[in-house]
């Protein structure tokens, strides 16, 4: 997810651990309500998980990102972005074959230095503690404004609204390896 910035659909959230619980819009309100109303113990996460507990769920079946778990496992634990693009058109995992050819293609889009640099913190931040893990994830927002493609993001997506970035490098092939160590200069 972080590699590609593919977006998520509520299962997916919920299959990867990134939220607790899911409440359907139409329910927001009645949620709002019983909170309003809610008498706070001196356990008030148990308080929460029960008013949750009567209008949510904490899992919801046919998670897409739990049927291609040995796919993405595969793909993304090869060494490096040019080699996952490569296998993503060549080899199928796990009969994943649509969702290899679509990610390859949404990954040619994205900015080549961005994805190797995500790549290489997540691979740091394994063996990181999470107070280590915020401090580099801190000193690398920095690297973006100075050595990175944010703002050419912003530009093509929200202000010029071309949806036509001009990444620096343009493409894999033209990713010096340097680059990408320079976000980590300092950590």
């Amino acid at each position: 997810l972080g590699v590609t910035g593919t977006q998520i659909q509520a299962a997916d959230v919920l299959y990867c651990g990134l939220a607790d619980w899911y409440v359907d819009s139409g329910k927001l309100p009645t949620l709002d309500e019983r909170l309003d109303r809610l008498t706070w113990s001196d356990n008030p996460l148990k308080d929460l998980q029960g008013a949750l507990a009567k209008l949510g769920l904490q899992t919801l079946p046919n998670a897409p990102l739990d049927r291609l778990r040995p796919a993405i496992d595969h793909f993304f634990a090869l060494p490096d972005i040019a080699s996952m693009i490569e296998q993503l058109h060549q080899v199928t995992v796990a009969d994943s074959h649509q969702w290899a050819e679509a990610t390859a293609q949404l990954m040619k889009q994205r900015s080549p230095l961005a994805m190797s640099v995500t790549l290489e913190m997540l691979r740091r931040g394994r063996h990181l503690s999470l107070e280590d893990c915020f401090a580099m994830e801190m000193h690398l927002d920095r690297q973006w404004f100075a050595h990175g493609d944010l703002l050419e993001g912003v530009r093509a997506l929200l202000i010029d609204k071309d949806r036509q970035p001009k990444w620096r490098p343009a493409t894999l092939e033209l990713l010096d390896r340097e680059q990408v160590q320079q976000f980590f200069e300092g950590v």
